[in-house]
């Protein structure tokens, strides 16, 4: 799934109950990486159509599809469906996400002078929000918070703003 107003993707794996969800510049360049058990599960498959276990491979796949993206491409997504595939991007993987199984957007905090946004958690601000709102939490000292579960405010990343209510 494709979300226009953050530039992020939320992808699955067709035969396991992983997903993972990041963002890209508005050139279409990815960072990051991905978390073990979303690694692991694509391993296979991974194998199997490139004949090499190389991540990179993975890239090169999403940047053909991406290439080849049109608006017509773009169904609206139910609010259901979205908050299933968050629900499974849920990781273990501390190297990736420190709080990986709270997949679920809940609301904004503002930190006190003398305490920042860790990196940790700005990175996974980045992946569902994109990159203009981790630029904000940076600037105005706003950390995400994360829910297990979904929330009211899960779908904000939807609308591509910070609303601070």
């Amino acid at each position: 799934m494709f979300f226009y107003k953050s530039n992020t993707f939320l992808i699955s794996h067709s035969n396991t109950q992983v997903a993972y969800t990041f963002s890209f510049n508005k050139w279409g360049d990815f960072s990051g990486g991905f978390p073990s058990e979303f690694y692991l599960s694509i391993h296979h498959e991974l194998v199997k159509c490139t004949g090499s276990n190389k991540v990179g491979q993975i890239w090169d796949a999403l940047d053909s599809f991406i290439l080849q993206l049109t608006t017509a491409d773009n169904e609206p997504h139910d609010e259901g469906d979205i908050k299933h595939y968050l629900g499974q991007t849920k990781t273990k993987d501390k190297k990736f996400d420190e709080e990986g199984e709270m997949p679920f957007f809940s609301n904004w905090r503002r930190n006190p002078q003398n305490r920042r946004a860790s990196e940790d958690n700005l990175d996974k601000t980045e992946r569902l929000f994109g990159k203009e709102i981790r630029k904000r939490c940076e600037s105005e000292n706003v950390s995400s918070v994360w829910s297990k579960s979904a929330t009211k405010k899960s779908m904000d990343f939807l609308l591509g703003v910070m609303r601070f209510d």
